[in-house]
């Protein structure tokens, strides 16, 4: 449950008014253990503990304040949390923190935040789990723009939500790190469409690699190299069973080194508190001397709600690279509390 705080002293003694500020967050914990075979046809097992649905524990504090006319301010402080370790490595990290206005014209939030291709890929995968095996080909998208500006449209047709962003790499006379993307979404009743697109220069000399064998297709150049990714994604709610389909890619701009995957979901309410769920997925990664590698996915998970806040999880999955021995195997069984 949520609990609410007044900050009556500091706020009275500047305007005179209160400011409620709402904490929250989430503690996900799962026995997991992921079998690896490498190259050489080498395996090894690794048995841990850890966030295996989430991707992380959360921590959470967020607020508003109505400034009258139809506008009103808002805040997030959102921190990485690990419930697992005691090690120096498991302090807290910025998660989706900003500040931000809404009114008639939308709304605009800065600080670090979700690029807007992330619910493209996220609402595309029905077992909303963020483990190594299961899953290829979702692009760049599925991760976070630091130092961004966010602006949401207001609503110009029912049932329809534009957004846009732009980030800054903040390096001095350098575009190293500067992304820029938006996203469209349209839901009507059962229907859900929606489409995100991204362009990121790169920061650093590295690699772009596929993501399972992580084969490189490209060697990056900081300031130089630029990423384009773009995901669509398609569900339909037929009641009985939810069909989730998508596809991504991601291309490095004047090469023809890209990695472009698609996939396709099943939802199954069992119950009022329990549904299954199964993802299937390929991609293909082409490097600049257009030598391809395809990879391929499946993942199978249950969920079991024991309360409003309290949700049980199992998941199996497995990622593989087509023609080699490079393999992951995935299992996990958790549970999730929101609070």
């Amino acid at each position: 449950m949520k609990k609410t705080l007044v900050a009556v002293a500091a706020m009275a003694a500047v305007t005179g008014a209160m400011a409620n500020v709402t904490i929250g967050g989430l503690v996900d914990q799962a026995l997991d253990t992921t079998k690896t075979t490498n190259a050489s046809g080498v395996t090894s097992t690794t048995k841990s503990i850890g966030p295996t649905s989430n991707g992380s524990s959360e921590l959470f504090f967020t607020g508003s304040e109505d400034l009258g006319s139809g506008m009103k301010a808002s805040f997030r402080i959102g921190l990485n949390m690990t419930a697992d370790s005691a090690s120096s490595t498991a302090n807290a990290s910025n998660r989706i923190s900003y500040v931000g206005l809404e009114g008639g014209f939308g709304g605009i939030q800065i600080g670090q935040q979700w690029k807007p291709g992330f619910f493209t890929v996220l609402a595309a995968d029905p077992t909303n789990l963020t483990g190594t095996a299961g899953i290829v080909g979702p692009g760049q998208m599925v991760a976070y723009t630091a130092n961004s500006i966010t602006y949401n449209l207001p609503s110009l047709v029912t049932g329809l939500a534009i957004q846009y962003q732009m980030g800054r790499g903040e390096t001095a006379a350098s575009n190293a790190g500067n992304s820029s993307g938006y996203s469209l979404t349209y839901t009507s009743g059962p229907l859900s469409v929606a489409y995100g697109s991204g362009k990121m220069t790169a920061t650093s000399s590295t690699t772009f690699t596929t993501t399972v064998a992580a084969t490189s297709l490209a060697s990056l150049t900081a300031n130089s190299s630029t990423l384009n990714s773009g995901a669509t994604n398609v569900s339909y709610d037929f009641g009985m069973v939810k069909v989730n389909a998508y596809t991504a890619s991601t291309k490095v701009a004047g090469t023809t080194s890209k990695h472009s995957g698609s996939g396709f979901g099943l939802s199954i309410p069992v119950s009022a508190s329990t549904r299954l769920a199964v993802l299937s997925s390929g991609a293909t990664g082409t490097n600049g001397s257009g030598t391809q590698e395809k990879e391929k996915g499946t993942k199978y998970a249950v969920f079991h709600n024991l309360s409003k806040r309290t949700m049980a999880y199992g998941f199996v999955g497995k990622s593989s690279t087509t023609g080699a021995t490079n393999a992951i195997g995935q299992t996990a069984f958790g549970l999730i509390h929101n609070f």
